[in-house]
């Protein structure tokens, strides 16, 4: 049996979709009905930290696949931990008009607080391994964006709820 480096197993097991953890779900949502996305970080103290999104559509756990595994470009960094929802961005630029946007409470779409520029932070796919591909967005692979797309569908004014931990 060929032995390989810790190292090497991480990086064979990034994208398998994880088994479902029920305890992931916030209180009040455990009911099979909730659409959603959550952003758990491997260090909650750390913005620029990648973690794990989980994804709950309205048949129940749809798979967990790793974010932010690129890293962020220059000093930039993720959003605060919080509640935010995703709502389709009002408008094309370098990704399309519909891309999820990360929008804090009463903000405009793709804002997710002060300091944020509307149509800003996107939840989108991720560029070209090993090189940092986001200012402050949330990036996963294409099979983690293409299930996101399919929960925000499944839900009636296309606007779901995301928390990050």
């Amino acid at each position: 049996m060929k032995h390989r480096s810790p190292k090497a197993r991480t990086k064979r097991a990034i994208y398998r979709p994880e088994r479902n953890d029920p305890k992931k779900l916030p209180a009040g949502a455990r009911s099979r009905g909730w659409l959603g996305v959550i952003l758990e970080r491997d260090d909650p103290q750390n913005r620029r930290s990648p973690g794990a999104l989980y994804i709950y559509g309205r048949e129940g756990y749809l798979g967990t696949f790793r974010a932010n595994e690129n890293g962020f470009i220059g000093a930039s960094r993720g959003v605060p931990s919080g509640r935010y929802t995703l709502q389709p961005k009002r408008t094309s630029g370098r990704w399309p008009a519909q891309t999820p946007a990360v929008t804090g409470p009463g903000q405009p779409v793709g804002k997710p607080g002060q300091g944020y520029k509307a149509d800003a932070i996107l939840l989108h796919p991720e560029g070209r391994r090993g090189q940092p591909d986001s200012l402050s967005c949330i990036t996963v692979n294409n099979e983690g964006f293409r299930r996101v797309m399919h929960v925000m569908h499944q839900a009636p004014d296309t606007t779901i709820p995301m928390i990050v931990v």
